[in-house]
């Protein structure tokens, strides 16, 4: 004020004025109803001005005019912007990111902050890093015509490699900001899946503990073993019979008893089976005749 005196102090909302100091008048407070602005009286002097009870009517454009007693009456006007914020009730939520990925692979992730005023900003961040802005996907807020709130997203859309993963992992983090009155984030981290190698030495091993049990499971070797020993002894009894026979001059009559199959009794199935492979052999050898 310089050496003039204060005549009065006006506070306007737009062109309408909502509260007046004259330290000359009485009431030297004075309050005019304009929606959205509620002034608290004991926190209100000539130099300052107190709202209560803001909300979205509250925003808009605050004028102070100051002016000065007669003979000048000197005024000065300045001009300030209030913005009333409605800031999310939650943390923003990442969205379609999966808990491990292999190299190659390509992340595909949303972010959203819902239910604001105005719309959050967003930003992606790739190991404590802002994300390359290559691969962010920008997305037009979305209002709700009924509350008149706005829901913003992002997306983020990028190709794996190893210089991503730090010790086999990788932190991706979304952060929320709205002016200097509301910080959130909301942090995934991405395991890397790497390929499974099977050594030579255990493939080996595994397979030949299937080409045992194969060999185990199948019913009919240990007769194929049977098989092999009964080949064995008829070429050792044939080989027997030609040097005996060579020295006498004459071939002697090998006979051979079976016994009898015409009983009613069921034979098991081991029994059948080996008089099965004996029949084979005699008949193999011509030692036994079928009538």
């Amino acid at each position: 004020m310089g050496d003039e005196k204060l005549y009065s102090v006006k506070w306007y909302k737009g062109r309408r004025e909502f509260y007046r100091y004259t330290p000359k008048e009485n009431p030297v407070m004075k309050m005019f109803s304009v929606p959205g602005v509620q002034v608290k009286r004991t926190a209100s002097n000539e130099s300052q001005v107190m709202l209560t009870n803001l909300n979205a009517l509250s925003s808009g454009k605050y004028s102070c005019e100051v002016s000065a007693e007669a003979p000048s009456f000197h005024t000065m006007i300045v001009t300030g912007d209030l913005e009333v914020c409605e800031v999310p009730k939650h943390v923003p939520l990442i969205h379609g990111i999966r808990p491990r990925y292999r190299l190659g692979d390509i992340v595909r992730g949303n972010c959203s902050s819902a239910h604001s005023r105005p719309a959050a900003n967003l930003t992606w961040y790739v190991n404590e890093m802002p994300a390359n802005p290559s691969h962010i996907r920008n997305h037009k807020p979305f209002r709700d015509r009924n509350t008149d709130l706005e829901t913003s997203a992002i997306g983020l859309h990028f190709v794996l490699s190893s210089h991503h993963f730090q010790l086999g992992k990788l932190k991706i983090r979304c952060t929320a900001r709205i002016h200097d009155i509301y910080l959130q984030s909301t942090e995934k981290t991405i395991s890397e899946e790497r390929p499974h190698v099977i050594s030579a030495a255990s493939s080996s091993s595994n397979s030949n503990a299937n080409s045992v049990n194969l060999i185990n499971n199948n019913p009919y070797d240990q007769f194929s073993q049977l098989d092999n020993e009964l080949d064995r002894k008829d070429y050792m009894t044939h080989l027997q019979g030609d040097m005996s026979s060579s020295a006498s001059g004459s071939a002697p009559s090998v006979t051979r008893s079976v016994p009898s199959i015409s009983s009613t009794r069921f034979l098991g199935a081991a029994e059948a089976t080996g008089l099965l492979i004996v029949f084979h052999h005699l008949l193999k050898f011509g030692t036994i005749s079928i009538t």
